[in-house]
C-alpha cells in the first residue's frame, strides 16, 4: 500500500474534481438536493482512501476549514428558517471539497493557475453584478 495521497494515480484528481464540481453545481441548481450530492462527492475519497491510506491530502487550511464548517452547522442549528439555511450549508460544503479537489491534484501546473484564476475572477464578477 503507498503511504500517501501524492501516491494517487493520475485520473483520480481529475475524477475527484468533476465528482466536488457536480456535487456542487446540483447543491446550486437544486437548493432542495440535500445531502444526496455529497455521497458523490466522497466516491474519489473512498477511492484514495483504499488506494493510499489517505482520503485527502493534508494542507495548512485543514484546521480553518473544519472549524469554518463546524460553525456553519452550528449556524444551521441556531437559524430561525432551517429550511432556508440547509442549502446555504451544503454549498458552503460544496465549496470546501472544491477547495480539495484542487489540493489533491499535486503540483500546479500553470494552465491550471490560469483557470483557477479566471474562476476566481468570474465568481467575483458575478458576485458584484448580482449583489448591492
Amino acid at each position: 500500500m503507498k503511504e500517501h495521497a501524492d501516491a494517487a494515480p493520475n485520473w483520480l484528481c481529475y475524477l475527484d474534481l468533476a465528482c466536488a464540481l457536480l456535487a456542487a453545481g446540483l447543491w446550486y441548481l437544486l437548493p432542495g438536493a440535500g445531502p444526496w450530492p455529497l455521497v458523490l462527492a466522497l466516491v474519489p475519497w473512498a477511492i484514495r482512501f483504499v488506494l493510499t491510506g489517505r482520503p485527502t491530502r493534508r494542507t495548512a487550511f485543514d484546521l480553518p476549514i473544519l472549524i469554518f464548517l463546524v460553525t456553519a452547522g452550528l449556524a444551521v442549528w441556531a437559524a430561525y428558517d432551517r429550511t432556508a439555511a440547509w442549502p446555504k450549508f451544503w454549498l458552503i460544503l460544496g465549496s470546501a471539497l472544491l477547495f480539495y479537489a484542487f489540493a489533491n491534484a499535486g503540483p500546479v501546473p500553470r494552465v491550471r493557475v490560469w483557470i483557477l484564476a479566471l474562476l476566481g475572477t468570474g465568481v467575483s464578477a458575478y458576485l458584484l453584478l448580482t449583489h448591492d
